[in-house]
């Protein structure tokens, strides 16, 4: 039987005319040709590359592995792999080599490749002997772990920092005790008036580096966290603008500042000194980098942070930013230096140029003020820091003006002084002592119980410490005492912040209810005398400002 379409005759031309064409057909599917491994190998997400056993030429490659290597088909077909430029290290090469064209099958080996743009990656690379195409060829399959790799050196950087934190707390509570002993005794002594010119200027200098140590641990708080924050809203060009002046003075002649505002740059929430100390340290480590001159580039501007954004950086969350940059054109880190940036102590300047905490403490304040920090440098290319610092919604606020400081006076109250520093307790007790006070000691709560009894709650006022040994800090002596005395006026003191050690029912005032070791006697006396006398202030207007600043001299009146 013949089939119509063996029976339809071929239309003459004038019917193809004026018959309606036919639709198009779809073109077809990419690869619709090759078989159904090669589409699959050829779209598979994971890197492969297949060259001959015997030259290493490419005869088969994937589009993951051009993707990574930034080439294209026709440049990577039929070359030999020592061809491409792929390797960073020619000795890398030829031991990858050797070991894929030896083993019947190699497992997960990292290697380092580089692009064609010049970057470097770092993959886990596999190898199996197979035949293709009737020829022995080497399968090479590549994972690109850079991005992973990066992301768990930054992590374990951030608990080492962590870790760091931990133990410079510690170290700093601990030595602010010392100084305190120092310094106590350095003021006993300057207000001594049969003390010679000679003596006096030795005790002068004592005074000084235990200024000098108490500003080193202060920094160390900041790294670890551990210091008061007194946040406002604020605009960041006004901060850089009114510091301007200042940095144009410590830059010197031979670098060019320049400033880059943004507009758009909104204001953030922050402690406008800690905001200052920022800006300074970043400033002034610029500045070190660029001994034979150069420019110096603050700038601000908005950054919006979305989900790539963070999968690209582990300490960013998204949101709206103020950012923060200072770029000099100085003599560059080198990588590994970068890494280790903002540990305490760690420097690359000279010895004796440079303490090692100016970093530390940028990194300490930005992480308190919930911001990050990007570095980028390039040895000989210079350095740019960004600071990226969360958005607020408030409008700026007008800076506060200063508390008038007042004179620091005695009185014949009598005060029960609770310190666990053997040190430290008698310096305490003899300069409550110069200033007319009747004192009476304990080295511990337990102690401190004790004694209570023995004075039949006849006390004026309780100085504790707040941390202390034998299971009773200061705060549940004082609560305890307060339960037999609920009138008890009471002063905490510690290395610390009051914002962390402070009880929870009680809301603590430096200047008024407490002080901040190491405290000079001055800054002690005017703060025992706030607390018998007055109501607790604003804690805008703190009243233990020291007149005289850090590292002046002293004297002691009593009353």
């Amino acid at each position: 039987m013949t089939s119509s379409s063996q029976c339809q005759e071929p239309a003459s031309a004038g019917d193809q005319q004026s018959s309606v064409p036919p639709a198009e057909s779809p073109p077809p599917p990419p690869h619709a040709e090759e078989p159904d491994w090669v589409r699959l190998f050829r779209s598979s997400p994971v890197g492969q590359y297949v060259c001959s056993r015997a030259d290493l030429r490419c005869v088969e490659v994937n589009d993951s592995f051009l993707r990574l290597a930034g080439l294209d088909r026709q440049q990577v077909l039929g070359r030999a792999d020592a061809d491409l430029p792929l390797w960073p290290h020619r000795r890398a090469r030829d031991s990858w080599w050797l070991l894929a064209r030896e083993k019947t099958s190699v497992r997960e080996v990292e290697l380092a490749l580089r692009t064609s743009a010049g970057e470097q990656r770092t993959v886990v690379a596999s190898a199996d002997l197979i035949r293709f195409q009737a020829e022995p060829c080497v399968l090479w399959t590549v994972y690109d772990l850079t991005e992973r790799s990066s992301r768990e050196l930054h992590v374990r950087q951030a608990q080492k920092l962590e870790a760091i934190t931990k133990l410079a707390a510690g170290f700093a509570h601990d030595f602010n005790n010392l100084l305190c002993v120092v310094q106590g005794h350095a003021s006993l002594l300057q207000s001594d008036p049969a003390l010679n010119a000679g003596c006096a200027a030795s005790v002068r200098q004592i005074s000084t580096a235990a200024e000098r140590g108490a500003s080193l641990t202060r920094q160390l708080l900041t790294f670890s966290r551990k210091q008061i924050l007194k946040p406002k809203t604020v605009d960041l060009n006004f901060v850089i603008h009114g510091m301007s002046d200042m940095l144009l003075r410590v830059l010197g002649n031979a670098i060019v500042l320049h400033l880059d505002f943004s507009a758009d740059a909104p204001v953030i929430q922050a402690d406008t000194g800690m905001l200052e100390q920022v800006i300074m340290n970043l400033v002034m480590n610029a500045r070190d980098a660029m001994r034979q001159g150069g420019q110096l580039t603050l700038g601000t501007a908005a950054f919006t942070v979305d989900a790539p954004y963070v999968h690209l950086q582990p300490d960013a969350y998204p949101g709206r930013f103020a950012r923060l940059s200072v770029a000099d054109t100085g003599c560059g880190l080198e990588p590994g230096a970068v890494e280790r940036l903002f540990e305490p102590f760690f420097t690359t300047k000279d010895v004796g140029t440079g303490s090692g905490l100016g970093l530390a403490t940028v990194y300490g304040i930005v992480k308190q003020h919930r911001g990050w920090i990007e570095v980028a440098s390039r040895p000989g290319r210079g350095t740019t820091f960004k600071i990226y610092l969360p958005a607020s919604q408030a409008p700026a606020e007008a800076p506060a003006p200063k508390p008038a400081p007042f004179a620091a006076v005695g009185g014949n109250e009598r005060i029960f002084l609770v310190e666990d520093e053997p040190g430290l307790l008698p310096v305490v007790q003899n300069i409550l002592q110069h200033y007319g006070y009747e004192v009476v000691t304990a080295t511990s709560g337990v102690h401190a119980l004790d004694v209570w009894q023995t004075l039949g709650g006849r006390v004026d006022l309780l100085i504790t410490d707040v941390v202390m040994p034998r299971g009773m800090t200061g705060c549940e002596l004082a609560g305890t005492l307060r339960g037999m005395r609920p009138d008890l006026k009471v002063i905490y003191t510690s290395g610390y912040s009051a914002d962390l050690v402070g009880p929870s029912h009680e809301e603590l005032v430096e200047g008024f209810n407490f002080i901040q070791k190491p405290y000079r006697p001055h800054a002690l006396a005017q703060t025992v005398r706030c607390r018998l006398d007055g109501p607790p202030p604003s804690r805008s207007a703190p009243v233990a400002a020291d007149p005289d600043g850090p590292g002046a001299q002293e004297k002691i009146v009593p009353a």
